[in-house]
C-alpha cells in the first residue's frame, strides 16, 4: 500500500512537471503574441515624445496622457502591467509601480531586453510574487528604437493554478491515507505485541507454578525441623532474667522463608492477596532489623526517612516480601557496598515509598524488561524478584516505577492508597 501511494504521489508529481513545461511554453508564445501585438498598434512618434516628456519632467511626472492609454490597454488584456524601454534598455514608462513593475525593471530581465531591442520576441520562465504565478513578454517597436514589455497576471495563468491545486489535493489525500495505514498498522501490531507478552507472561507463570509446587514440599519439612529445633533450644537454654530476641530471629527467619514460598505459590496461581489495615512505619522498621546481619556483612548503611505513622490497607506478609526484595536487589547492586536510602511519605490519597542504592543503576533499555518473569542480568537470580514485587504492588492498586537517582544508582518508587 505504501508502495502504491509512493509511486502514485511520485507519477503525478512527473505528470504535474510535464504538463506545467507545456503550459510554461504555450503561456510563453501567447504572451509574445500580447507584446507583439501591443508594439504595433503602439504608435512610434508618442513613444518618443512620452519618452521625452519623462527624461524632461523635473517633477518625475510621466507622461500622463500616453500612460492612460496604456492603462486602458493593460485592463482590456487582463495585463498585470506594461512597460517601456529605450535604447538602452532602461524602462523609462510602466504602467504599475508595484511588485510587477519592479520585476519588470529588474535587471534579471535585462538579457529579454536586449533581445527585444535587437528585434526579437522573447518570455522569461514562470515565476513567482507572493501566491501569484507572474510570466513576462518582450516584443520590439517596429520603426523605433524600442522595446515593449508585458507581465501577466494571476488570472492568466487559472488552468496552471487549477491543475497545481488539484494535483496537491490528490497528493495530500493520498499522504493522509498513508498516514492513517500507518497508525492502524501501528495499532495493530500493538495490540498483537501485547497479546504475545500475555501469551508469554502466562506460559511463564504457569512454569513457576509447576517448578515452585515440585520443590514447595521438599523446603516445607525442612523449615519445619528447623522452627522445632529453635523452639527447643530457647527453651533450654534461654535466660528468662535475660531475654534475648536473638532466639526468636531463627523462628522468624523460618517464618519468613515460609511466607516467601507461600508468595510465589500464591503468585503462580494467582491467588488473591489479604488486605487490612496496618501502619507502614513498624512493617518497614522490623524488616530491616530482621535483614540487620545480612545487611552488615554486605557493608550497606541503611538511612531512613519515617513519618511517624503512615496507614493503608495491605497485605503485611506480602508487603513485607516487597521490601525484602527490594532490599536485596539493592543489596546485590553494591558488591562492595554501598548507601541504600528509604524515604516513606505520603499525600492525601497516597503512600510514597522511595528505595535507592547507590550501585552503578539500570541501562535504559532495561529499565522495562526487568519486571518481567525470569528476566535477570546476575549470573545467580532467579529473574523473580522484581515481577513479585510489581505483582503485590498492583494488587494493592499501586504503582511501582524504576528509575535513576539523581546522584547516580537506582530509585524504585512504590505509590499505594492510602486507607
Amino acid at each position: 500500500m505504501a508502495a502504491a501511494v509512493t509511486i502514485l504521489n511520485v507519477a503525478l508529481w512527473v505528470q504535474y512537471r510535464s504538463t506545467r513545461s507545456a503550459l510554461e511554453a504555450e503561456l510563453g508564445r501567447r504572451l509574445e503574441d500580447v507584446a507583439v501585438a501591443l508594439a504595433a498598434v503602439l504608435d512610434p512618434g508618442q513613444i518618443v515624445a512620452a519618452w521625452a516628456e519623462t527624461e524632461s519632467s523635473a517633477a518625475g511626472v510621466e507622461a500622463p496622457l500616453f500612460l492612460a492609454r496604456l492603462r486602458e490597454i493593460q485592463d482590456a488584456a487582463t495585463l498585470a502591467s506594461i512597460t517601456l524601454y529605450d535604447q538602452d534598455g532602461r524602462a523609462f514608462l510602466a504602467t504599475t509601480t508595484g511588485i510587477a513593475s519592479k520585476s519588470m525593471t529588474d535587471p534579471l530581465y535585462q538579457a529579454e531586453v536586449q533581445a527585444a531591442l535587437r528585434g526579437s520576441s522573447v518570455h522569461t520562465a514562470l515565476y513567482r510574487s507572493g501566491s501569484e504565478y507572474l510570466m513576462s513578454g518582450f516584443a520590439p517597436v517596429p520603426g523605433a528604437q524600442y522595446a515593449v514589455g508585458v507581465e501577466a497576471d494571476a488570472k492568466f495563468f487559472t488552468n496552471l493554478q487549477r491543475l497545481r491545486h488539484s494535483l496537491l489535493v490528490v497528493g495530500a489525500l493520498s499522504v493522509a491515507s498513508l498516514v492513517a495505514l500507518g497508525i492502524f498498522h501501528a495499532r495493530v501490531q500493538d495490540r498483537l505485541a501485547r497479546a504475545e507478552a500475555s501469551v508469554q507472561q502466562a506460559e511463564s507463570l504457569a512454569a513457576m507454578g509447576r517448578m515452585t509446587a515440585g520443590i514447595a514440599h521438599e523446603i516445607r519439612n525442612p523449615l519445619g525441623i528447623i522452627r522445632a529445633t529453635a523452639t527447643r533450644l530457647k527453651k533450654v537454654y534461654a535466660d528468662p532474667s535475660a531475654p534475648d530476641e536473638k532466639f526468636d530471629y531463627i523462628a522468624e527467619e523460618v517464618d519468613r522463608l515460609s511466607a516467601v514460598l507461600d508468595g510465589y505459590l500464591g503468585f503462580a496461581r494467582d491467588a488473591p492477596s489479604r488486605l487490612e489495615s496496618l501502619d507502614l512505619v513498624p512493617l518497614v522498621r522490623r524488616t530491616f532489623l530482621l535483614l540487620q546481619p545480612e545487611l552488615e556483612a554486605a557493608k550497606v548503611m541503611v538511612e531512613m526517612d519515617l513519618p511517624e505513622t503512615s496507614i493503608l490497607r495491605g497485605d503485611p506478609q506480602r508487603l513485607r516480601q516487597v521490601l525484602i526484595n527490594l532490599a536485596l536487589n539493592a543489596m546485590q547492586a553494591m558488591p562492595e557496598g554501598g548507601t541504600l536510602r528509604l524515604r516513606l511519605t505520603h499525600d492525601a490519597t497516597h503512600v510514597l515509598l522511595a528505595v535507592t542504592d547507590t550501585g552503578p543503576g539500570i541501562p535504559a533499555d532495561l529499565a522495562t524488561r526487568v519486571f518481567e518473569p525470569f528476566f535477570t542480568t546476575k549470573a545467580q537470580g532467579s529473574g523473580l524478584g522484581l515481577t513479585i514485587v510489581r505483582r503485590i504492588v498492583e494488587e494493592h492498586a499501586g504503582s511501582i516505577r524504576l528509575d535513576t537517582a539523581p546522584a547516580g544508582g537506582a530509585c524504585v518508587e512504590l505509590r499505594l492508597p492510602r486507607a
